[in-house]
């Protein structure tokens, strides 16, 4: 699925549905609400499943807005707090239709490969050892 800003996120179909009344088998975007700031918002789509206590379980979770590039997917959310859940209605006309519209983020805005990578040296600055040194418990 293509990844999209939050601002085109708000201009998608959809409807808010109560949390404690999702039907199984639709399918749903789940807002994180615990972040205010617009461009930090994750949301995700997936389709429910099933709900155990107070968590709602979904399946096949993407992500629509990934602000922070993350690469996993939660397959449970809080029905008490911290999320809001919509319903996705009309879904492949408007991605469709943002396909061809949306521009992706800069390459700027994305990490640069050589930061993700493990570092070669060791923290104190000094050379990275072959061996690593076993760690003494006191008491």
């Amino acid at each position: 699925m293509v990844e999209i800003t939050f601002a085109e996120f708000k201009e998608m179909p959809k409807r808010e549905v109560n949390k404690t009344q999702l039907e199984p088998g639709k399918q749903y975007y789940i807002q994180d609400t615990r972040r205010k700031t617009e461009h930090l918002i994750t949301v995700y789509k997936g389709t429910f499943t099933k709900m155990s206590g107070d968590m709602n379980n979904f399946r096949n979770v993407e992500f629509v807005v990934n602000p922070f590039e993350s690469v996993g997917k939660p397959f449970g959310f809080s029905n008490k707090k911290g999320f809001k859940f919509l319903e996705v209605s009309d879904f492949e006309p408007a991605m469709s239709e943002l396909k061809s519209t949306s521009t992706r983020r800069s390459s700027s805005s994305r990490r640069s490969s050589s930061s993700s990578k493990r570092r070669t040296s060791s923290k104190r600055g000094g050379r990275k050892r072959k061996y690593r040194h076993k760690t003494v418990r006191r008491r």
